[in-house]
């Protein structure tokens, strides 16, 4: 699945501009982005509810046509399931609305309760549901009809945990995933490659490790000793945060995180040190912190 340059305008406000995404099989790719950052907008014209202004999709190589929409599915970020049909009915309308025959959506629904556990709720109403068995009724849906590539707006809850799994089995039977979120930890956990998305542009992309990678060493350090403002003036070296004995550090510079320690050490009691990657959140917080 790829995204090409996919443009959006709101009321003469741009709310996408030149976007560029690509999911391949076996990846799960996130768009990650603060509130008002057009992540939502990129999944909706992904997904064919709304049309770029410039730009397509295009889904196994084809551009996004009648034809292809059987070919994706969609998780909405809000959503919900009509309470009048049970869950069955409800999985079997979903796969004739993407042009299932009837006996077909009912083998297909049937192989979906059975995937998910859902069989002793498959006459039950939504009413009747946990919330739990509620998420794998919507997850169920977006999989019913063997969609290649799966786009999913927030998916990373209550059951995150659950979500991913399901979301890393269907890149590992080959699809694409394509997932729009807010959440940093998550994205780090569950993405093989992220879209930064800021006010509508890609900022950064990449491999999740090969972002993190490229960072900046990150240092904490405990000293609840420490006269304050000790690690400020050092060369190459940047405070991040410093609050009741415990300092954050970025060596921007090439001081080795073991002279820093030395350092520290001659500062006051060290209770704790530890160095490594920065996370997403540390990387990108300028901008995923405002302006789906």
């Amino acid at each position: 699945m790829e995204i090409d340059r996919i443009s959006k305008r709101y009321a003469g406000t741009a709310v996408l501009t030149e976007l560029s995404v690509r999911a391949d099989a076996g990846q799960v790719v996130g768009i990650l982005g603060g509130a008002r950052s057009g992540k939502t907008t990129a999944l909706r014209i992904t997904a064919g509810l709304v049309d770029p202004d410039a730009g397509e999709v295009r889904i196994g190589g084809v551009p996004r046509n009648e034809r292809t929409r059987t070919m994706l599915g969609y998780l909405p970020q809000r959503r919900g399931l009509p309470d009048g049909v049970t869950v069955l009915d409800h999985l079997v309308h979903l796969a004739e609305l993407h042009a299932m025959a009837t006996n077909d959506a009912h083998r297909a629904a049937e192989v979906q309760l059975a995937a998910f556990g859902l069989r002793e709720v498959r006459s039950a109403h939504a009413r009747d549901l946990t919330d739990g068995e509620r998420e794998r009724v919507l997850l169920a849906g977006a999989l019913v009809h063997a969609p290649t590539v799966l786009v999913c707006d927030e998916p990373f809850g209550e059951h995150a945990e659950q979500t991913a799994q399901v979301l890393r089995e269907h890149a590992e039977r080959g699809g694409a995933v394509l997932v729009a979120t807010g959440d940093t930890t998550a994205a780090q956990r569950f993405c093989d490659r992220v879209t930064i998305l800021h006010n509508g542009q890609s900022v950064a992309e990449g491999a999740v490790a090969e972002l993190r990678a490229a960072g900046a060493t990150q240092v904490v350090v405990e000293m609840p000793d420490a006269r304050p403002g000790w690690a400020e003036g050092i060369p190459g070296v940047e405070v991040v945060a410093a609050e009741q004995g415990r300092t954050v550090l970025r060596l921007t510079g090439n001081t080795d995180d073991q002279v820093l320690l030395r350092m520290a050490m001659a500062a006051g009691r060290v209770r704790a040190f530890r160095s490594g990657e920065p996370t997403l959140a540390d990387l990108f917080a300028p901008v995923l912190g405002s302006g789906s």
